[in-house]
């Protein structure tokens, strides 16, 4: 299965590339970074990079878990979230920070702010 399948199938909706369509319309996908509690960094995947409508993001349920060295690169740790296998969660960690279509945008916000635990 590839990962646009998997994407698809995780979210119910069509991906193309580094776009999602939902309800007929299509909207880039984006990754936003946030520190949790214990200081890992977190990835979520968000309709925009706009958190002026925290209800349009498209995977609550979704976290990605990773570490980053004392230099501040990201590896591709990535811990299981919520029953997801974890190719699933490096193959969509390491498209998002492998691709420059995919913005990872930093936050100071912490995960408890966000609600980090996974909704279902």
């Amino acid at each position: 299965m590839s990962l646009r399948d998997e994407l698809s199938d995780l979210i119910g909706a069509e991906v193309q590339a580094h776009q999602i369509t939902l309800n007929g319309k299509t909207k880039p996908l984006h990754f936003r970074q946030i520190t949790d509690a214990e200081g890992r960094t977190i990835f979520r995947v968000v309709e925009s990079e706009s958190d002026a409508d925290r209800g349009n993001r498209i995977m609550r349920s979704l976290v990605l878990a990773s570490s980053c060295d004392a230099s501040g690169e990201r590896n591709a740790t990535v811990e299981e979230v919520e029953g997801l296998g974890s190719a699933t969660l490096q193959a969509l960690f390491a498209a998002a920070a492998a691709t420059n279509n995919i913005p990872l945008t930093q936050s100071t916000e912490s995960a408890s702010d966000e609600g980090a635990s996974p909704k279902v």
